[in-house]
């Protein structure tokens, strides 16, 4: 071993009394390096983040990793200290440092924390104070430091600040922070450390912005937040009539921002940008609301847009979406020839979008010469952009595709933006409405609303895809835009009566990963957030079989992706995927959504017959994309 490297090795023994002989490293800190960052794609066998850790008696932490088989190795100087679990499934742990080697046995009846110090060798009991100091993962005592109005900030570290200011038009001076989404391993941070008796910050009630429910927000008027993170950490603000200016540093960096907005909404900011935004942004009067800050991108929009549609046939129809609805910006990009994201940034919210923004996007459109415009979401500022448009260009055509469906007609957000649409389909604003949920379609006919029905697809050459060699993993893979629609509970249980096979997932939620603590499902690679669509498609190789059992669909899109990756899928009776094939039928559609028995029944069976699901697929997709083909024509006719 090199020097200065720490091996942390899981032994396959545990005393007589535990019930196991996992190890659980929860923390490091290094008085020789200022940093230390583990790659959650990069762990070796054997290894596994796991998130929400329960501490005993210290509390929960945001993740942590856990080792069944062989060692994780660190170069960690000559000075640290280590943190481990102690529980009842606990083993005994080797650490080898220098010529030393030590050896710990982790069991304990009740969980607790110990710290292994180098390297002396000695063993304590952690408290919180020595924990907080670990998660970072950052030496406070050595970093440089930089002199700033706001304070002594350490390298590597955020300071939000509540500056108890607001702008003319708020009506407080309240600064929300939603969350604070660091790259590590993609695991939002724990902001209830910063609220409690006696602290400005306190917990804020659970918010749905654009059908997103925001949970764990902290909120106060005056006072300091300070966070250790990477550049590349991700900061949402929320933004209301009650807002008022906050303070945001890291490293030499600085911005102050108004929150105000007369509406509710939604404002994202990545670390690294710090730098490209304005330097205040005060005093807006303009009445659009907007936080008065502007990046690079905003200042060269009509040149992004040229680019995009260099090669379009402005005669033929243009499909716009928003990219941050995945699912629709996925479906979108596969049914029309010719699409555009607006906004064009994959993290912009369509709240965000000011007058301003409405009256650009439509200028690009109609220069562009565009003559058919296709609405694919139907989020309400395309309504506000046809507005725009048509005033430049009275014959511009404008037709939609609605991405929802029936059930979902019960949610406020919905409902909201159907009836605007269909105000604007029966006054004539909007020509011709699809639908990718099977049977809307016959509902708008009835109303005598010109619609038709689109099954969404995802092509890809299906004489040359084979299914993935892998028997023995399967995947749960969510977008996390549903609060009850889209649960993997049932799907969790159901792991539990299937032994042998080991779980690999994304969008899973503390609950859920709670969930797969407590059952003590085997897992690898589970992210609490959604992937972007290169990482999803690289892990969903390294399965047999996807488990998507839903309640309430349109046209789902990843079970598609799934098969065309190789990997079958099983499905919820919500949709009209598989119905019109016998055996996919039988296979993969699970009649009881809620029951974990037929789910666990319908995973054996489908690893089982992967060969024969995808000879049956052949014919199934073929007949799948006439229908879209025909449906497109249809609707742009």
């Amino acid at each position: 071993m090199t020097e200065g490297t720490i091996r942390i090795a899981v032994t396959g023994r545990a005393n007589a009394e535990a019930k196991d002989h996992e190890v659980h490293l929860l923390g490091l800190r290094s008085l020789a390096s200022p940093r230390l960052v583990v790659d959650p794609d990069a762990l070796p066998e054997g290894w596994q983040v796991f998130t929400n850790v329960d501490r005993g008696n210290l509390g929960r932490q945001q993740y942590g990793l856990r080792g069944v088989a062989g060692a994780m190795e660190f170069t960690f100087g000559d000075r640290g200290r280590i943190a481990l679990l102690r529980h009842a499934w606990s083993g005994i742990v080797e650490i080898c440092h220098g010529d030393s080697v030590i050896e710990i046995d982790l069991f304990g009846q009740e969980q607790d924390v110990v710290l292994v110090d180098l390297p002396s060798g000695t063993v304590e009991p952690a408290t919180a104070e020595t924990l907080a100091r670990l998660e970072l993962l950052v030496d406070r005592d050595s970093a440089p430091a930089v002199e700033r109005g706001t304070g002594h900030i350490a390298e590597g570290e955020l300071l939000i600040r509540a500056t108890g200011a607001g702008s003319p038009r708020s009506h407080g001076t309240q600064v929300s922070v939603l969350r604070v989404e660091p790259m590590g391993f993609g695991v939002p941070t724990d902001l209830s450390f910063q609220t409690g008796a006696g602290r400005p910050w306190q917990r804020m009630a659970d918010v749905d912005i654009g059908g997103v429910n925001w949970v764990g927000g902290i909120v106060a008027d005056q006072g300091d937040i300070r966070l250790g993170c990477e550049p590349s950490a991700a900061l949402y603000l929320l933004r209301h009539q009650y807002a008022g200016q906050v303070e945001i540093s890291y490293g030499d960096q600085s911005v102050r921002i108004d929150l105000f907005s007369p509406t509710t909404g939604l404002l994202e900011i990545k670390v690294r940008d710090l730098a490209s935004l304005e330097q205040i942004g005060l005093g807006d009067e303009s009445g659009d609301g907007g936080p008065g800050i502007q990046t690079m991108q905003n200042r060269t929009r009509r040149e992004h847009f040229a680019r995009l549609m260099a090669g379009f046939d402005t005669r033929k129809p243009v499909a716009i979406y928003v990219p941050r609805w995945h699912g629709v910006a996925a479906s979108t990009r596969a049914l029309f020839d010719q699409s555009l994201p607006v906004p064009e940034g994959h993290d912009s919210h369509p709240d965000d979008i000011t007058r301003d923004d409405i009256e650009e996007y439509a200028q690009i459109l109609v220069e562009a010469g565009v003559r058919h415009l296709i609405i694919s979401g139907g989020d309400l500022f395309n309504l506000q952009i046809i507005e725009a448009a048509t005033r430049l260009a009275p014959q511009l055509r404008v037709d939609m595709l609605w991405h929802s469906n029936f059930l979902q007609m019960n949610e406020p957000h919905d409902w909201n933006l159907l009836r605007h649409w269909l105000a604007a389909l029966q006054d004539g604003t909007v020509t011709r409405i699809g639908v990718v949920k099977e049977g809307l379609e016959q509902w708008f006919q009835r109303i005598g609303i010109d619609s038709v029905f689109i099954p969404n697809v995802v092509p890809f050459d299906i004489d040359k895809v084979q299914p993935t060699p892998v028997d023995d993993v399967v995947g749960i893979w969510l977008s996390g835009s549903s609060s009850y629609r889209k649960l993997p509970h049932a799907m969790l249980l159901a792991l539990r009566n299937v032994p042998g096979v080991t779980l690999m997932g994304s969008g899973l939620d503390a609950q859920a990963q709670r969930m797969v603590q407590d059952l003590r499902l085997p897992f690898r690679e589970l992210s609490p957030k959604p992937l972007p669509q290169s990482k999803l498609h690289a892990r969903m190789r390294k399965t047999g079989l996807s488990l998507y059992v839903t309640i309430s669909e349109c046209s789902p899109m990843l079970p598609l992706e799934s098969f065309g990756l190789g990997v079958p899928c099983l499905v919820g009776p919500s949709s009209h995927l598989f119905v019109r094939n016998k055996l996919l039928s039988d296979a993969l559609i699970v009649r009881r959504p809620e029951s974990p028995t037929e789910i666990a029944d319908k995973i054996v069976d489908g690893l089982a017959r992967r060969e024969e699901l995808f000879s049956a697929y052949v014919g199934y997709y073929r007949d799948e994309m006439e229908m879209a083909t025909a449906g497109v024509a249809r609707l742009v006719a």
